[in-house]
């Protein structure tokens, strides 16, 4: 619920802020020069406009200093892509939502929502969400999740490309997962799977087994996966209508809470049980 040009620089966003309180101190000067000069539920309402804006520009304040801590350390590991970008830019109406990259190659506000599934039942077993436009980092906090909630860790782990980050791989490995994920695209048309110095048993482990016909078939099966994202958007959840990161974290879980009692129903269905409705 973010729009495109609520997004501002540092420099506008604290000339907005001083704006706002500025304004502020306006109505309560006029407040206490003539106390009668509006009714009370004009007042309030001026008073809730102008404290809600200065909140909201704190609040992109606030994510302006997350996103120039987040570029100084990109600068080291990518100083010249890194100094190409243009400064950051936070939104006076949404300040945890971010400009991504979306499927159509345009760029708009977006939260990075994550769902992990059982690609067999299509039964969503974690939500998380995030609000980088990348999705490499994400795995080891999603196997996090799914731990913490079930007391253990999945066997195989089946992931989209822009997952495979290494030093997940090796985590996942260390913690007795395999994970299924093609490789980054590679720019010096060298075989990706051929082993290379410095891999650690993790990596040589994934490249083997992705080279294998093996692997490969096992990694067929996250095409089933799409079928949720699919769900989400048949479900009229195309653009988020609400603001900050727990109220999108709220939406994603209700629709996962829908979809896993559909998956409930289709899958009693399919092997001839009935659904019995719980009393009250």
């Amino acid at each position: 619920s973010a729009g495109a040009s609520s997004y501002r620089r540092r420099d506008r966003l604290e000339s907005l802020l001083a704006e706002a309180e500025a304004r502020g101190a306006q109505l309560k000067g006029e407040l206490e020069a003539d106390p009668a000069a509006s009714t009370a539920r004009q007042r309030a309402a001026r008073e809730r406009a102008t404290r809600e804006r200065v909140e909201r520009t704190k609040a992109a304040l606030r994510r302006m200093q997350e996103l120039e801590a987040e570029r100084v350390r990109r600068e080291k590991t990518h100083k010249k892509a890194t100094q190409k970008q243009k400064a950051p830019r936070a939104s006076t109406t949404d300040a945890e939502a971010r400009v991504m990259r979306m499927a159509d190659h345009g760029y708009r506000p977006a939260y990075n929502g994550q769902f992990a599934s059982d690609p067999q039942t299509q039964v969503i077993v974690a939500v998380d969400l995030d609000t980088t436009g990348s999705d490499g980092g994400l795995m080891a906090p999603m196997q996090e999740r799914i731990a913490e909630t079930y007391g253990q860790t999945p066997q195989q782990y089946l992931v989209d490309g822009g997952f495979s980050k290494l030093d997940d791989i090796e985590r996942a490995h260390a913690a007795g997962i395999e994970v299924f994920a093609p490789p980054a695209n590679n720019k010096h048309q060298t075989d990706p799977f051929a082993p290379r110095e410095g891999d650690g048993p993790g990596t040589a482990a994934w490249r083997k087994r992705m080279a294998s016909e093996a692997g490969k078939a096992v990694y067929r099966e996250r095409a089933k996966h799409e079928c949720v994202n699919a769900q989400l958007r048949n479900c009229g959840v195309v653009r988020l209508l609400v603001r900050g990161r727990e109220k999108v974290r709220a939406v994603l879980l209700w629709f996962a809470v829908a979809h896993n009692l559909r998956r409930a129903m289709a899958l009693r269905s399919a092997v001839g049980r009935p659904i019995v409705a719980a009393g009250g």
